[in-house]
């Protein structure tokens, strides 16, 4: 084997330092469980780096800022630098630059620190990436695993956000697994169809919110205690509409159909060890199954985008379960869809937060054997859910900047654009 056409890969971690006095912001008094940057590095014809923050989102200014540094420090191309998240719900934001322009010494000074501590952090982790990098072997491998569940319910009042058992939901979890020569295991990326949203807006008996990676921080974490020196990155799949099975603070409905929430406080951390060590253990067991092979073969590195039609998106605060909305037209939006290829593998990168559904049509229509479909990549986008949605008038589709429709155009031009690029 000629190894400077193989397949080289590195992998890192850094956790995310808060210093004392941060807290509190946005609410969050202190930290419950660490969050952490996690990295992966990819090497064959070009480099390509992913990186995967225990977040909700990062603003764009924050991306670009990642980028721009990381493309200085490394030479790596913009195009090829993934700056994702986890998504979950119980963690800072780096803020709007409407809130900076409006906001207090303070809230700036603070923003600063954050941002300040994801640059540092991600350039600790992609030096030792970049260091640690080896060759590879590389396989895919499924899992299955039923921790989410669909988050639209029909009430009395009209659908809302609970959980469906009978809703749509895709209990896959794609994996990629890479090893070194010698079958030791250095890194899986690995996605699956649901919020980090055990702890969402659970409120401590003591008055306090806490901050926690939540349950795929869990599960990266098990994963790694598992596998020494691994890197288990999770990147949010389509999720757009998926709940944890179990969450803190949650809706139920009487006998008469009306909706209430109960929030059982820091006992909801039992389900985030639970449901994460679930989720976890079908990672691993799915992991040993997968037989990695070399690869010798190029990276490609595929960007397209498409115009679909826009809604306004009214105040949050107003949304409620309803029988009749009145979807409003707006401006078109621009969508991007990013793609890594290399051999039959496929990783898809979008920022719409899709339905589950749409992911699993794509999936089924692609050219390729594996495809992973990858959400809130290189920033968010809000949903994009699937033209049902539109018609019941979940939240999702009342909360979206895009009109019906979008979702499936959005699968027509994904799979168009692979059946280009097939090898």
């Amino acid at each position: 084997m000629n190894e400077d056409k193989s397949l080289k890969v590195g992998s890192a971690k850094e956790k995310l330092l808060f210093p004392k006095d941060f807290f509190p912001v946005e609410n969050f008094s202190y930290i419950h469980d660490d969050l952490y940057v996690r990295v992966l590095y990819l090497e064959a014809n070009q480099p390509f780096i992913l990186l995967s923050f225990e977040l909700t989102s990062l603003r764009e200014y924050v991306i670009e800022e990642l980028k721009k540094r990381i493309s200085k420090q490394t030479d790596i191309p913009f195009k090829n630098i993934w700056i994702c998240v986890t998504h979950t719900f119980s963690a800072p934001h780096s803020r709007s630059v409407d809130a900076l322009e409006k906001g207090d010494f303070t809230i700036k000074q603070k923003n600063k620190v954050f941002c300040d501590i994801l640059y540092s952090s991600a350039k600790k982790a992609v030096t030792l990436a970049i260091q640690q990098k080896q060759i590879a072997y590389v396989g895919f491998g499924h899992g299955f695993c039923s921790v989410n569940v669909n988050r639209d319910i029909s009430t009395k009042d009209g659908w809302w956000l609970g959980a469906n058992d009978l809703g749509i939901s895709d209990k896959s979890v794609p994996i990629i697994k890479f090893e070194n020569k010698q079958h030791h295991t250095i890194a899986l990326l690995y996605s699956y169809d649901v919020q980090s949203s055990i702890m969402e807006g659970s409120l401590q008996k003591d008055g306090r919110y806490a901050v926690t990676s939540d349950l795929t921080g869990v599960t990266s974490q098990y994963i790694e205690s598992q596998y020494d020196d691994c890197v288990a990155m999770y990147i949010v799949g389509a999720a757009g509409d998926q709940a944890p099975l179990f969450q803190a603070k949650h809706h139920i409905i009487d006998k008469e159909g009306q909706m209430h929430v109960t929030d059982i406080h820091e006992d909801g951390f039992v389900f985030v060890k639970a449901l994460g060590t679930k989720l976890a253990t079908q990672v691993i067991r799915a992991c040993e199954r997968i037989k990695t092979v070399p690869y010798m073969g190029t990276i490609q590195n595929i960007q397209t985008q498409f115009i679909c039609p826009g809604q306004k998106i009214r105040d949050r605060q107003e949304l409620k379960p309803t029988h009749h909305y009145n979807y409003l037209n707006d401006q078109d939006q621009m969508v991007g869809v990013e793609i890594i290829q290399f051999g039959y593998i496929v990783i898809v990168g979008v920022q719409p937060e899709l339905s589950s559904v749409t992911a699993m049509d794509i999936r089924k229509q692609s050219p390729f054997p594996i495809t992973m479909i990858l959400t809130m990549v290189n920033g968010g986008a809000k949903y994009m859910p699937d033209q049902i949605s539109y018609d019941r008038i979940t939240y999702e589709a009342m909360n979206s900047k895009f009109a019906k429709g979008s979702a499936e155009m959005l699968t027509e031009q994904i799979v168009k654009t692979l059946e280009n690029i097939k090898i």
